[in-house]
């Protein structure tokens, strides 16, 4: 978390000088932080947990956003079962969004974080996501709209452990990443409880 919320060093560790300043203490306390004392496990005390999550947390709008594009995409799945399509809106078609979609939880190389991804469902779509980093669970949904519906179910679950990766790390989905350490979570199984499947 030190490292998505301050940056890494060259070797890839959290940047503790930059961490330091932030948090207004030593750079030696937060490289007691990281390594513990005496052999003890690292331990960073619940007050500064807080902060640094309040620093690395994706911002209120964002979050609204996702909250908006969910509903919306509830509501699209209740039109779309609209008898003879009457419900369904021709720029949703147009926009391939009443096909398959795939919903996939990445694990993003080096960062120690995961992040949900959502695609359409193609011969290419689980390689080109392979790409962007390991898969760690996916399942495949009836529309964009079922997709997005997962994910952000999803991120409702993780919500103890999202953080917002720094500007440039990730390209895209920034605000949609959450920390490996979260327990682990089986998007097949989460469709079908979430009526998605």
């Amino acid at each position: 978390m030190l490292g998505v919320a301050f940056g890494v060093n060259a070797r890839g560790r959290p940047d503790t000088a930059a961490a330091a300043v932030a948090l207004g203490v030593s750079r030696r306390t937060v490289q007691r932080w990281l390594h513990g004392a005496d052999r003890a496990l690292a331990r960073l005390p619940a007050g500064r947990l807080t902060q640094v999550q309040r620093t690395t947390r994706p911002d209120e709008e964002s979050l609204r956003q996702e909250e908006t594009a969910a509903r919306y995409a509830r509501g699209a799945i209740e039109r779309i079962a609209a008898p003879e399509d009457a419900g369904v809106l021709p720029a949703w078609r147009q926009r391939q969004w009443l096909e398959p979609h795939v919903v996939a939880v990445l694990e993003l190389p080096g960062l120690g974080l995961l992040q949900v991804a959502i695609s359409r469902a193609s011969d290419r779509t689980l390689p080109d996501l392979r790409k962007r980093g390991r898969i760690r669970t996916h399942t495949t949904v009836a529309t964009r709209f079922h997709a997005t519906a997962l994910a952000y179910a999803l991120l409702q679950q993780v919500d103890p452990w999202r953080v917002q990766s720094p500007a440039g790390v990730v390209k895209q989905g920034r605000t949609q990443t959450w920390l490996a350490a979260a327990p682990a979570l089986k998007l097949p199984e989460m469709a079908a409880a979430e009526g998605l499947a």
